[in-house]
C-alpha cells in the first residue's frame, strides 16, 4: 500500500501538482455555503469549535490538475473561486491523517482557491 501511495503521488507530481506551501490566510465564520468574499483574512486563526474556519490561497498560472493534500479532518471543501470542486466526510477519519486527491476544474489557474473546514476545533495545516 505504501508503495502504491508513492507511485500514486509520482505520477500526479508529473502531470501537475501545484505546490501552495506559502502565502496562505485564514479567517473564522459563521456557516455560509459559500466563499466569504467580506471575510477580514489574517495569517492565521485560532479554531473555537462553533464557527467554519476557511483558508485561501491563489493558485498559480499553468495548467495543473490535480491538488494533492494531507488532512486530519473528518469534513472539508474546497472550492475555486465561487465554485465547490471537492467535498469530504468521514467521520471515522476524524484525527487520522487522510490523503487527497482533488481534481482541479478547468479555468482554475490563477483563482483563489477556498478550504473550508465546519466546525473546526483545531489548527488546520494547510500546503506543507
Amino acid at each position: 500500500m505504501r508503495r502504491l501511495r508513492r507511485f500514486l503521488l509520482f505520477i500526479l507530481m508529473l502531470v501537475g501538482v501545484p505546490q501552495l506551501e506559502e502565502g496562505w490566510q485564514s479567517t473564522l465564520t459563521a456557516s455560509p455555503a459559500t466563499p466569504p468574499s467580506d471575510a477580514e483574512w489574517t495569517g492565521e486563526v485560532t479554531p473555537d469549535g462553533t464557527r467554519d474556519l476557511w483558508l485561501r490561497n491563489r493558485l498559480p498560472a499553468g495548467d495543473a490538475r490535480y491538488l494533492v493534500f494531507r488532512a486530519y479532518v473528518s469534513e472539508l471543501e474546497l472550492f475555486a473561486g465561487d465554485e465547490k470542486f471537492y467535498a469530504f466526510r468521514d467521520a471515522t477519519k476524524q484525527g487520522k491523517l487522510t490523503l487527497h486527491v482533488a481534481t482541479l476544474p478547468r479555468g482554475a489557474a490563477g483563482k483563489h482557491i477556498y478550504v473550508r473546514v465546519p466546525h473546526a476545533r483545531d489548527r488546520v495545516l494547510f500546503g506543507r
